[in-house]
């Protein structure tokens, strides 16, 4: 039986499971349910639990060295950082990131690099985002990015929509679904039936996008 990471116990009425996204297996339960019948529990979701894992460490093999930041992310490309004379960081023809040496250590590099990407979907995604408000014609009062560390986007009660800035190192299809996902929420906040009718409207083949962009949870943890 595959053990899980942690069991917290606490006043809800049903036992229930968890996978994160870099594998860890959560389980949650009543205050007073016996260890036996968590165990039960466990065993019961054995093969859905197994399924999950084997697909996250598919896609941590897949994705290892840009989990390892020995490759960058771009639009869903992968680029290979180096460094040059460059005065600022550039992406070149040939699948190369170009960071100027003179930023030396890796601190600055790293800090460097998450404020490239933060500039990056400024410039483009925000442009972006701001075409589909004219061809769905929504709203928003606002279109931002930030640094949030648990979702990709937000749209609040202010019709402010907040877009992660790790967006920019999504696929340009799983990017608009982004967009489009919280654009709706101007619509319908929750994610009732309604909601994804108009997923369904403004963007047809959603569900496809809705399964891909779980391959790229990982980012979320990353620049962190």
């Amino acid at each position: 039986m595959i053990q899980p990471t942690s069991i917290t116990r606490s006043k809800r009425k049903t036992i229930s499971i968890s996978i994160s996204k870099t594998g860890e297996v959560s389980v949650r339960a009543p205050m007073f349910v016996s260890d036996k019948k968590i165990e039960d529990f466990i065993l019961s979701k054995q093969k859905w639990i197994e399924d999950k894992l084997n697909k996250i460490n598919a896609n941590t093999q897949t994705f290892q060295d840009v989990i390892n930041y020995e490759k960058l992310l771009v639009f869903g490309d992968k680029f290979t950082p180096v460094y040059s004379s460059n005065t600022k960081i550039e992406l070149d023809d040939y699948g190369k990131i170009l960071i100027p040496a003179k930023f030396k250590t890796p601190d600055k590099v790293f800090k460097k690099t998450k404020d490239w990407y933060k500039q990056l979907a400024n410039d483009i995604i925000i442009n972006r985002a701001i075409n589909f408000t004219k061809s769905l014609r929504l709203t928003p009062s606002k279109i931002k990015i930030n640094d949030s560390r648990g979702r990709w986007g937000a749209c609040n009660s202010r019709g402010e929509i907040i877009l992660n800035f790790r967006i920019a190192m999504l696929p340009p299809f799983l990017i608009d679904y982004v967009i489009i996902h919280e654009l709706s929420h101007l619509i319908e906040m929750n994610h009732s039936p309604k909601f994804w009718n108009i997923m369904s409207i403004f963007m047809p083949n959603y569900k496809k996008a809705k399964e891909q962009i779980k391959n790229y949870s990982f980012c979320l943890t990353l620049f962190n």
